[in-house]
């Protein structure tokens, strides 16, 4: 056994004590920015397990599990929360806190137009949940974040004219953000729904994972934010991939008639929002690309209604 593999059992044991999970005879790291996360075989099965490095309350862990549970009982493919024989399902100990959940094999996908479509129709069926009784939560999409970020971006990098000019092209979106959005349909948002927050198995989607950042939120915000992430190629929208994710996508859900008009808007609204919160992270001389996301602005001659 490595030493790295030593220090990562090592750092485990106390979540597995506390779990029951028994005795580890498998562990893989999964490198994420926001946690550390881990897929560990024991004993007793395969385990997802997240240690969060970011500060958030147990109220908000807590609020996340019951995003999950709701969307589980849907007969959604969420891996529900595990829980410990106290009936707790959150392990803290005063350095760390981390939660569990049922382990599913499979890996991160390519992005592929057979992929893509997937998403788009399970996103579709995501967005068919009514929220019913979940409360509202902080995630990187609500407003007050984006705000802070964008507040931070004037602060912090007063003297970068590629911050300001992030800082005027998210002020001309003052009339979407205050007269459109509030307007258009909303239920549970992912926020995230990235290539590495899902797990394919030869080809099929099993799971969608890491919904710490679900909120109820205009559901056009997180059709955009797949687009970006699973149709954004070479610089630009790749018009295969966005109609395999659309066509997918509207075959479970119906876009209204104001999203259908305010699309190409969405699009570069979360194209911009999402430019923030990279420069905010990590600058322009880290290893993102950190204006990759203003390449949505320009969308080109892409039919976007399909």
């Amino acid at each position: 056994m490595s030493d790295t593999e030593f220090s990562q059992i090592e750092e485990l044991s106390p979540i597995l004590d506390y779990f029951s999970l028994g005795l580890p005879t498998n562990v893989r790291y999964i490198d994420k920015f926001a946690n550390k996360d881990y897929f560990c075989i024991t004993e007793k099965g395969q385990f997802f397990i997240k240690i969060f490095q970011e500060r958030q309350s147990l109220d908000t862990r807590l609020s996340e599990v019951d995003y999950v549970e709701h969307l589980s009982r849907q007969n959604l493919p969420v891996p529900a929360f595990v829980q410990a024989p106290n009936g707790s399902l959150i392990f803290h100990n005063g350095e760390i806190t981390a939660m569990v959940q049922e382990g599913i094999a499979g890996s991160t996908p390519e992005i592929t137009v057979g992929n893509t479509r997937q998403i788009g129709k399970i996103m579709g069926r995501f967005h068919k949940v009514p929220p019913k009784k979940l409360h509202q939560r902080y995630g990187w999409f609500s407003p007050d974040y984006i705000k802070d970020k964008i507040s931070k971006l004037g602060t912090d990098f007063s003297d970068d004219p590629i911050a300001q000019k992030i800082i005027s092209v998210y002020k001309s979106f003052n009339d979407f953000r205050s007269n459109i959005l509030p307007r258009l349909p909303t239920g549970i948002i992912h926020s995230d729904i990235r290539p590495s927050n899902t797990i394919f198995d030869e080809n099929k989607l099993v799971a969608v994972v890491d919904w710490e950042d679900a909120i109820i939120a205009p559901l056009l915000l997180d059709f955009s934010i797949a687009v970006g992430y699973w149709c954004f190629k070479n610089g630009k929208i790749d018009p295969e991939l966005y109609k395999a994710l659309f066509d997918s996508y509207s075959k479970e859900r119906t876009f209204t008639e104001i999203e259908i008009k305010h699309l190409a808007d969405c699009i570069r609204y979360v194209g911009v929002a999402e430019t923030a919160e990279r420069y905010v992270l990590w600058g322009k001389d880290e290893g993102y690309d950190a204006l990759w996301a203003l390449g949505l602005i320009n969308l080109g001659d892409l039919d976007l209604k399909i």
